[in-house]
């Protein structure tokens, strides 16, 4: 498993210092006998049913820790780098294209980097999230990713009715450090389309949940901005604010809550430094869309 895990962060170009200290971590995992059979038995878990319910596999993870002295979240993140193997397999039993598999399992390589910059760990915090991915839901076709899902409201147009439980593709936005350009969005709406047509299609339903489609956004960019061109694809069904939850980690790269002490090198990082400094919270939108 360590020259696969080599290999792999090599094919997908992990920096080499990440590369070291996950290996190390590998090894001081698998030196642990009771550590080690833990991961051998989420391997072999995964292995034997790709579709299991991860719940127990996560709630194994502080229990690697303890046992190994490997912080919890890198713990994580090697987990699902040793998973990422059988996942491989999947795909090509599938005949799902390589270059899909890398693209998604570069998910990993997204959330060890938010990790980073938001706990100073070289691992992932969101291990809730990894069950879409490795359960075969959820795939990144190009620079967004996408899962099938029902429909929860009825929605009526002029010229459509789908019922609440219609199956639509719901779309997420990885942090992937590029720009969401309205070509790439259109690119990607097409390759999902395609990608998914057996199952829902000429003409699916996308929807969104995001706090990039809160509305506010009208009067805090400017209009040629990427963000407010990805807002106006969408009609946008809902909206409000959130209570317990903000985003200034996601649109700031810290915890940090102190506005004067953040980074404003972006319109948009101005623009959330000053309603952090205003005390208001941040929103979230929910839109669909068609292609046309």
């Amino acid at each position: 498993m360590r020259k696969y895990l080599e290999n792999f962060m090599a094919e997908c170009e992990y920096c080499a210092e990440d590369s070291r200290i996950l290996l190390a971590a590998y090894e001081v995992i698998h030196s642990n006998d009771a550590s080690r059979k833990i991961l051998e038995y989420i391997i072999s878990e995964y292995e034997r049913d790709y579709t299991l319910d991860f719940k127990p596999i996560t709630e194994l993870f502080p229990k690697i820790a303890e046992l190994s002295g490997v912080h919890e979240y890198t713990v994580a993140l090697i987990v699902f780098l040793c998973l990422t193997r059988h996942m491989r397999e999947l795909y090509r039993e599938r005949g799902i294209c390589d270059s899909v598999f890398l693209h998604t399992a570069l998910d990993l390589k997204y959330k060890l980097r938010e990790c980073k910059q938001v706990n100073h760990i070289c691992g992932t915090f969101v291990a809730f999230w990894y069950p879409l991915i490795f359960n075969l839901e959820l795939f990144a076709l190009g620079r967004l990713q996408f899962h099938i899902k029902p429909l929860n409201r009825d929605y009526r147009s002029e010229t459509r009715f789908l019922p609440e439980g219609t199956p639509v593709l719901n779309i997420h936005i990885p942090n992937d450090s590029t720009p969401l350009t309205p070509s790439s969005v259109r690119e990607s709406l097409c390759l999902a389309r395609d990608f998914f047509r057996d199952t829902l299609g000429d003409d699916p339903a996308f929807i969104c949940h995001s706090w990039l489609l809160w509305p506010e956004h009208e009067k805090m960019l400017k209009p040629e901005s990427n963000l407010i061109a990805f807002l106006h694809e969408f009609e946008i069904l809902d909206y409000g604010l959130f209570s317990t939850q903000n985003v200034w980690w996601r649109v700031f790269g810290t915890n940090e809550k102190n506005p004067d002490l953040l980074p404003t090198d972006t319109s948009l990082r101005r623009a959330y430094a000053e309603l952090l400094r205003r005390g208001e919270p941040s929103g979230w939108g929910f839109g669909i869309k068609f292609l046309d």
